[in-house]
């Protein structure tokens, strides 16, 4: 919640994007800087998937037109009957007596069911499809994938670079220990570890990066 950053005296803006990639990042990281605002931190994530994914890649294909910063081109939207309603209904949502409140924004811990038994059962699904499609598909190979992530990598080094009064804070996310389980099943433990390697050496390059790494934190994993 961004409440938490209050102590901080930081007025934080939670801009969640489910399943972003470097691409969603750097779009996203280019309106923020272009707001007219003071930004003096980010704060976000970095995921084993975003390394390996094409550099291009983003979680939705959105309408150009809104990202272009010409009003002209938003017409269809802002005079679209169905946005029209659907902020109306977020709006009675907000100023009712049970409305959520701006802080809640992007929270569903409590619609989420977090439990071995739900961690187990998932990499039960993960050996199955292993075990029956062994030999059928062709991963990358080891250098492909650190290709990727080089040219991941250097979409979020080129924000930091230009803005070098931001501090920027990424952090390695706890996977389960199922996670890593995994990737030693599919023969990918080397080469997945040397992609959190390179991905940090490459951010703790700048003096403006802050990095965490949480994925040996036991309690958690």
């Amino acid at each position: 919640r961004a409440s938490w950053f209050d102590e901080m005296d930081l007025k934080l803006l939670k801009l969640s994007y489910s399943g972003a990639e470097f691409k969603d990042y750097e779009t996203i990281l280019e309106h923020v800087f272009n707001s007219g605002n003071d930004i003096k931190f980010v704060l976000t994530d970095i995921n084993e998937f975003q390394l390996l994914s094409a550099v291009d890649a983003v979680y939705h294909e959105y309408p150009d037109y809104l990202y272009d910063r010409m009003p002209l081109t938003d017409v269809k939207y802002l005079f679209n009957n169905d946005v029209f309603w659907e902020a109306a209904g977020r709006l009675v949502e907000r100023i009712g007596i049970n409305g959520l409140k701006k802080d809640d924004s992007y929270t569903w811990e409590e619609a989420e069911l977090f439990s071995e038994e739900r961690a187990r059962a998932d990499f039960d699904m993960f050996k199955e499809k292993l075990e029956f499609s062994a030999g059928e598909t062709e991963d990358e190979s080891d250098e492909e994938k650190l290709l990727l992530e080089d040219n991941n990598m250097e979409l979020l080094v080129k924000t930091v670079r230009e803005h070098p009064d931001t501090t920027f804070v990424f952090y390695y996310p706890p996977y389960s220990t199922l996670f890593w389980d995994e990737i030693v099943m599919d023969d990918n433990l080397d080469v997945t570890l040397k992609l959190y390697e390179r991905s940090m050496t490459k951010l703790l390059r700048y003096d403006n990066v802050l990095v965490f790494d949480f994925q040996d934190d036991e309690e958690l994993i």
